[in-house]
């Protein structure tokens, strides 16, 4: 859906600005009762006269998901082979994998 012009929201705050009732304006202009009053109490409360930003302004979820993966992945390059094995080890994990990699790595 795409927002009305800048010019249509000039020409309804005006038309409130002299005293047109929002029921006449929203006729006049050919827009719903509702959106009127809705450019006038944004207006009136945050003294901004355009519309909403459409799309863009949501945070990706994946650039924080990418962060965390970076922000492991630097932790994990601290640690070498050995203590990642003795790691998962103590936590009860089976380290086939990780013991038979070594064992190769120490040949």
């Amino acid at each position: 859906m795409q927002a009305y012009s800048q010019d249509l929201r000039e020409r309804v705050l005006r038309a409130l600005a002299r005293g047109d009732r929002p029921t006449e304006i929203a006729r006049r202009f050919e827009v719903s009762r509702v959106w009127v009053y809705q450019v006038r109490d944004r207006e009136r409360e945050t003294g901004v006269r355009s519309s909403f930003q459409i799309g863009g302004h949501r945070r990706s979820r994946l650039a924080e998901i990418d962060a965390l993966w970076n922000k492991i992945g630097e932790l994990l390059n601290t640690l070498s082979s050995a203590e990642c094995a003795n790691y998962f080890a103590s936590s009860g994990y089976v380290c086939t994998y990780i013991r038979t990699y070594l064992e190769q790595a120490q040949m």
